[in-house]
Formats: C-alpha cells, sequence, structure tokens
C-alpha cells in the first residue's frame, strides 16, 4: 500500500483555490481515512475502509473524531515542538479550538468525503485488488530486468509514496516564514517528543505481540504497530504539555 501519510499529496492542489469551499484538515484526514481501520486493527488489513458504504459508516466518522482531537489538544502543542524551520510555517495557520458544531459543516463533511475518495482512487492504481490494477493487465507484469521480480502496481506503490511525501514537504517548505512569538523553551519542546516517544515504545511491543497473534507478521505489520503507538504517544504528550506549549493563536481550517 501507498504509505498512508503520502496520500495527502493528491489533495494539495485544492486547498487554496478551495479553501472556502472545502475544509484542508478534513481533505488531508480524508485523504488517510481508508487506512485508519489498519491502526485500530492493529495489522495491515482492512475490510470496511476502502468500501462505499465503509467510507460513510467508518472513515467519516473517524475523520470527525480525528479533526476534533487535532484541532482542541494536539495541533498547538505539535506546532510548537516542531524545529523552527517548520514552525514559523506552520504556527501562523493554527487557529483557534474547533467547536463541536463544525465537524458537521458542509466544508468538513464535503472535504472529507472528496479525500477518501481520493486515497481509494490511488490505490485502485497501486493494490493488487485495485479497479484499476484488475481491469488493467499491464500494471500487473513484471517489469523485466528488474531484480526484485515487482509487478508495475508494486512499483508504483513506492515511487508514487515517496514523489507524495517529497509533494507535501515541498508544499510546506513553500509556505512563507513569518515571524512569530518565541517558542516556548526547548526543554518543554523537546520533553513534548520524549514524552511521544517514550510511551510509543511502551506499547510497540505489546502492539507487535497483539498483531503477531492474529496476523502475519511482516515490515507492514511492523509499521502499523509503530504508527498506532506514535498516534498514543503523541495524544498522551499533547494532553500533558497541552498548556505549557500554548501560544496566541490565529485559522488553520
Amino acid at each position: 500500500m501507498p504509505f498512508t501519510p503520502a496520500h495527502p499529496a493528491l489533495v494539495l492542489p485544492l486547498l487554496r483555490p478551495w479553501h472556502r469551499q472545502l475544509s484542508a484538515t478534513a481533505l488531508v484526514l480524508g485523504a488517510m481515512a481508508p487506512d485508519f481501520e489498519y491502526f485500530l486493527r492493529l495489522r495491515p488489513d482492512g475490510i470496511y475502509g476502502h468500501t462505499l458504504a465503509g467510507i460513510f459508516w467508518l472513515d467519516l466518522p473517524l475523520i470527525l473524531v480525528f479533526a476534533w482531537l487535532f484541532h482542541n489538544l494536539v495541533k498547538r502543542p505539535l506546532v510548537q515542538s516542531l524545529p523552527d524551520l517548520l514552525r514559523a510555517r506552520l504556527l501562523p495557520l493554527v487557529g483557534a479550538a474547533w467547536p463541536g458544531r463544525r465537524l458537521l459543516s458542509a466544508p468538513v463533511l464535503l472535504g472529507a468525503l472528496l479525500g477518501c475518495v481520493s486515497h481509494i482512487v490511488w490505490d485502485w492504481f497501486t493494490h493488487d485488488d485495485g479497479l484499476v490494477v484488475r481491469h488493467w493487465p499491464l500494471l500487473r507484469q513484471v517489469l523485466p530486468g528488474f531484480a526484485l521480480g515487482w509487478p508495475l502496481y508494486t512499483f508504483l506503490q513506492y515511487v508514487s509514496t515517496f514523489i507524495g511525501l517529497g509533494s507535501i514537504l515541498w508544499f510546506i517548505l513553500k509556505l512563507p516564514a513569518q515571524p512569530t512569538a518565541a517558542p516556548p523553551p526547548t526543554r518543554t519542546r523537546f520533553t513534548f517528543w520524549l514524552a511521544t516517544g517514550a510511551v510509543l515504545l511502551l506499547l510497540w511491543g505489546p502492539f507487535m505481540i497483539y498483531s503477531a497473534s492474529i496476523w502475519p507478521f511482516d515490515a507492514n505489520s511492523v509499521l502499523v504497530t509503530g504508527m498506532s503507538a506514535g498516534l498514543v504517544g503523541m495524544l498522551v504528550a499533547a494532553g500533558t504539555l497541552r498548556r505549557r506549549l500554548a501560544g496566541p493563536a490565529a485559522a488553520l481550517s
């Protein structure tokens, strides 16, 4: 599968021209949401998240939950703890907390659904059971002379992942760096990442043991369980250090 954090690259072109009609938060989370099922199951196995019905009864509720957690708990501690190169570009976009009613607004719901569709369309070209892969034999052809013996769709998985991650980094670095208030003390910022890492290491082992007991253990399992543990760690760190990493607000939609 293409690396989950690379998927928002496909919706980046929509963020500026459609910023009033579509929520940036919902677009980005929606672009990753069909994979959220993996992190809940602690294994790279999804049954519902990539289906049409699953978009509405599983992906969309998860997007709304994560959007609320991001805007009301995580975003300010996270951005305040980033290196100055990123902090100066992202902190001006960090707005106030989201009231619950905003989650059901049209820009959020439309952005979430469009993001999910973008994810599934990308997977059509890069998964062995993808719609385009199943109906276009060329994508199932093994690349001649390629030592790993990959079919073309697997090669596209990796290439598109690196292109996607590079596009996201380029998009962020192209944002104007703006003067911001003095950052929190270095010790506090370091503590955020230390707490995140500590919880990650505490949970990663048990998560991997559980995953291996119900699913063939492979590199994808290591990645999924590690990301799951890291997300829990970030929630714990943000909740613990929220007040110490607070700062003036600006308007990330």
